[in-house]
Order: structure tokens, then C-alpha cells, then sequence
């Protein structure tokens, strides 16, 4: 079984002719920031009000927020706490009931397999800005989360905050006895591993590709405590209106398939076409017509992936070309300073923290 087989994609991120446009996410987990930062002895009011939030918005789960500001608002957390694992501790404090019908799927699917797959299908619910990844293959199951809105702030926070949940989803399911094979993270190593070692008892691996949890594939037939058929029928209905509702088009959809495409290593134009359900001609035809072609808008992709690895991992130039599956360093060398006059090791030196 390929990883392509099992990865299935959450249309989120909305894009336009003109350029990327900020996605959504609802307030769900980020409604505990105001109580982490006050066990950080830190006030919220200031840091809401500066990023353009009130603390009342955070009261409503259901609320929906820009994603780009929640990252900034994750940044000034940070920044005023002082506390750079504060997407950790915001995750390791939120139960799956806070992801809203995604979550409450989670809890009434009849086993792992179905829950697991519940998220890859109805994450869009609560996310527009990142997509679940899925794969299984030789005994392991690899479950994860990646950004794909452009420009986000402190999009390590948001990796430690969405890991974190996923863990939490997996000891809701299966109990205590459940235990990860491996802990991946698309970020720097801190320089305090601690809180990492001490929530996830797991190997840690930094400067990953993909931020993702890795478990025993056996852990997938493991019948849910919390199962409850007619719930999640039920709540099966409602994912389904609530997708109708959304009414996302082509080039909405476009960008997080490529994303998650040149993850897996299956992009090409007839793979992509497949995931629409439509033939290669009528891709292409559609693309024209929106004023753009399937090469400038795969390069985009390419360049907001190496954006954010450059940003906020220490994968080498050669590491982060095979991500990307550039036949080697070179090609996207020269892509890179096509696309930004500077060379990947030129920009990431300019872009480094202060």
C-alpha cells in the first residue's frame, strides 16, 4: 500500500488568480490559550487586543477566525510568556471534542481505522489552513498535519499544538496501554526538549519532513470504547451538509493537493487530475480559463513548502531538494532564485529569529 493510496486531502486553503487569500480555522482548541497563559502567569487581555482579538471571541469553539492572525497571536504568546513550548502545552491540555463534528466523529467511530479516517475526510470543518496525512504501510501507520497557508506565523507552535492533539486523539482511543513508535516534528529543536520528552514518553525526531505520529498499524482494529453507531450516522449527515455548504471550487482546492502531492511524491498532472476526478484536458482547460497553467501554480506550491521548511526546520539544501523531489540541488537552486532573486541559503540567512 503506497502512501499515495492512503493520503487523502482536506480542501481547505482558498486561492485566487491574483494570489492566496487567508484561510479559516474555528477558535475549537485555541479557546484554552487565555487559561494557558494565565498558568504562565501572563495577561491575555494586551496580547488579544494587539493582535486584533477580544477574549470574548475565544469564549464561542464554534467561531471562526483568521488563520494567519491566530498565528500571530500564537507568536505574541510565545514572545510574552516567554515560553517557547506554548503550542505543546495549549495541545497536551485539548480533548478531540474541541475539533467540533471532526471530534465528536472521533469519539462515536466504531475503531481507529474509521476514526482516522473521519479526520482526513472532515478536518475541513474545523481547518482551513493545514490538512491531515495518512499512511500505512510495513506494520506502521504514520499520522500527521501540514500547514499549507502561506506567510503564517509561528508555524512551529501550530505543528507542536496539532501533534500533540493527534496524541491525544490516539490515548482517547485506545487508552493507556497505546504508545507512539515515533514523534515527528517539521521544526527546529528547541533548546529544551524536556516538555517534549515528558508529554509524548516517545522518541522525538526534529527537522522532520512532515509533522506526524507514528504507531503499530496494529492499533488500527482496536474497537473504541466510546463507540456509538447511531451518533456517528448521525453525525455523518451533518459532516455531509456542512461540506455542501462550503461550496469549494478547482482553484480552491488546487494548491493543498499539491502540497500534499509533492509530500508523497505523486503530482504529476495525471495524478492530480485523478484526485478531481476529471481527465488531464479539462484540468488544463479549467486552469487556462482562471488565467493560469498546472506549472505555475505546481511552482507555487514548491515555493511555499520550501518557504517554510527554510523557515522553521534545519534540514539541509540537499535535504529539503528531495522533499520537494527536485532531481537534485542544483534544480532547485535555480528554481528558488527564480522565484525570489536570492539563493535558499542567502534567503534563510536573512530570515533567521532575532
Amino acid at each position: 500500500m503506497t502512501f499515495c493510496d492512503n493520503l487523502h486531502t482536506m480542501f481547505a486553503m482558498a486561492i485566487t488568480i491574483t494570489g492566496h487569500r487567508d484561510s479559516m480555522v474555528r477558535v475549537g482548541v485555541l479557546g484554552r490559550i487565555p487559561s494557558v497563559l494565565h498558568t504562565l502567569e501572563t495577561d491575555p487581555g494586551p496580547i488579544f487586543e494587539d493582535v486584533g482579538f477580544t477574549l470574548e471571541e475565544f469564549k464561542d469553539a464554534d467561531r471562526q477566525i483568521s488563520y494567519l492572525r491566530a498565528g500571530r497571536l500564537l507568536a505574541r504568546c510565545v514572545e510574552d510568556s516567554g515560553c517557547q513550548h506554548f503550542g505543546l502545552l495549549l495541545g497536551q491540555s485539548s480533548s478531540p471534542s474541541l475539533l467540533g463534528v471532526p471530534g465528536f466523529m472521533v469519539h462515536s467511530a466504531p475503531n481507529v481505522a474509521r476514526a482516522l479516517d473521519d479526520l482526513l475526510y472532515n478536518l475541513d470543518l474545523h481547518d482551513h489552513g493545514g490538512s491531515p496525512t495518512l499512511d500505512s504501510s510495513n506494520g506502521v501507520t504514520v499520522f500527521g498535519y501540514t500547514i499549507h497557508q502561506p506567510g503564517v506565523k509561528a508555524a512551529e507552535q501550530i505543528y507542536d499544538l496539532s501533534i500533540a492533539v493527534v496524541y491525544n486523539i490516539m490515548r482517547t482511543l485506545c487508552g493507556s496501554s497505546w504508545a507512539p513508535l515515533e514523534i515527528m516534528l517539521a521544526r527546529k529543536k528547541p533548546r529544551d526538549v524536556w516538555p517534549y520528552r515528558r508529554f509524548f514518553k516517545a522518541p522525538i525526531r526534529f527537522d522532520a519532513a512532515q509533522s506526524a505520529v507514528a504507531f503499530s498499524s496494529r492499533w488500527l482494529k482496536y474497537e473504541a470504547p466510546s463507540a456509538d453507531e447511531f451518533l456517528h450516522d448521525h453525525l455523518e449527515k451533518e459532516a455531509r451538509v456542512l461540506h455542501q455548504l462550503q461550496h469549494r471550487e478547482l482553484l480552491d482546492r488546487l494548491h493543498e493537493v499539491l502540497h500534499l502531492g509533492i509530500l508523497n511524491r505523486r503530482f504529476s498532472v495525471q495524478e492530480i487530475s485523478a484526485k478531481f476526478k476529471i481527465n488531464e484536458r479539462t484540468l488544463h482547460r479549467r486552469l487556462k480559463a482562471a488565467g493560469t497553467s498546472f506549472r505555475h501554480e505546481l511552482d507555487g506550491a514548491r515555493q511555499a513548502l520550501a518557504l517554510q521548511l527554510l523557515s522553521n526546520t534545519d534540514l539541509s539544501i540537499m535535504e529539503i531538494s528531495d522533499v520537494l523531489a527536485y532531481k537534485g540541488p542544483s534544480s532547485f537552486i535555480r528554481a528558488f532564485k527564480r522565484w525570489n532573486d536570492v539563493s535558499p541559503q542567502t534567503w534563510r540567512l536573512s530570515h533567521k529569529p532575532e
